[in-house]
Formats: structure tokens, sequence, C-alpha cells
């Protein structure tokens, strides 16, 4: 997919932000050690913002304490996966679809610049795909929480001016 156009997911922000409100198991297929990769610190995010978060990597075996599957198939949680997160090429999409397909779970999220026609097969699933799920999340809902707390401490009368500066910056 490299030189070829993605095309549009067909999500509205309503959407995104509907399944980033009620997800709250998120495998990640492809997360990396390494927080200074996306598919290191996108995990991290999550983590940090509530979500528990199901690390798959053949090559590792923890990551910041969390226990890493070798292969989605692994999974013996008995939590539902909500979202399966994939940090992997697009041309790896067909064999990520197979490694998936017997999983429960109600969202397979793509990430930016990764698409495969291979997962239309899952049309009984919500599919997203060519975004970041951590720049989504800040987008649509960081940035509300920024109001609210700006809010707040406009009602208080406190750091109003420095809230409001930084959230048109």
């Amino acid at each position: 997919m490299s030189n070829e156009k993605i095309p549009w997911d067909g999500l509205s922000d309503e959407d995104v932000k509907g399944i980033l409100t009620r997800a709250r198991v998120i495998m990640v297929i492809g997360a990396s050690r390494d927080p200074r990769k996306p598919s290191g610190h996108v995990p991290l995010y999550l983590m940090s913002k509530g979500y528990r978060v199901v690390p798959v990597n053949p090559f590792a075996s923890e990551i910041k304490g969390v226990r890493v599957l070798n292969r989605p198939s692994d999974y013996a949680g008995t939590e539902h996966i909500d979202v399966v997160d994939v940090f992997r090429p697009s041309h790896e999409i067909p064999s990520v679809v197979e490694s998936i397909k017997d999983l429960s779970f109600d969202v397979l999220w793509l990430q930016e610049g990764i698409y495969h026609p291979a997962v239309l097969q899952l049309n009984e699933k919500k599919l997203v795909w060519n975004r970041c799920m951590m720049k989504e999340h800040v987008r649509l809902i960081g940035r509300l929480l920024l109001m609210r707390l700006n809010a707040l401490a406009s009602c208080k009368g406190r750091f109003g001016g420095l809230l409001n500066s930084r959230l048109t910056h």
C-alpha cells in the first residue's frame, strides 16, 4: 500500500469516539518494547488512559510488566477483546486477519498508514484503518478533558487564561 492511496474507512468522528469510549480491552498486535516507536508508545498511552492492553509480539516476553503473547490465538483471557489494534505492515494484514478470525472481538483497528482489502472479509466487525488510536483519542477525547479542566479552572478563577491559551495553540 505504500504507493497506493488508502481509501477512507467511512467512519465519522462520532463512530470513532464511540469505539474509544466503549472499549476496555485492546489487543495490540505488533506491540514493541521500544517506547520510541509508535508501536511502543501508543500501547503505553492507552494503558495510561485506563485501557487493559494485551500486547502480541513473538519476540518479547513482557512490556512494562505486562505479559506479551506470541500470537493472538494465545489469548486465554476471560475478558472480551473490544479492539484488535494492528501495528504490522500492510502486506502482512491478510495473515493478521487469518490469525484473529477465531477470536471474539468487536473492532479491527489498523494504525496510521496501514490498509489492505483483506480486512473487508471481516464484514461483521467494525473496521478502522489508517488512523492512529492515540492521536484519535487525544483529538476526540483528550481535548474534551482539557476543555473540561479549563472550564473548571475558569470557574475557580485559577489558571483559566493559561489553559485557554494552550487550547488555542
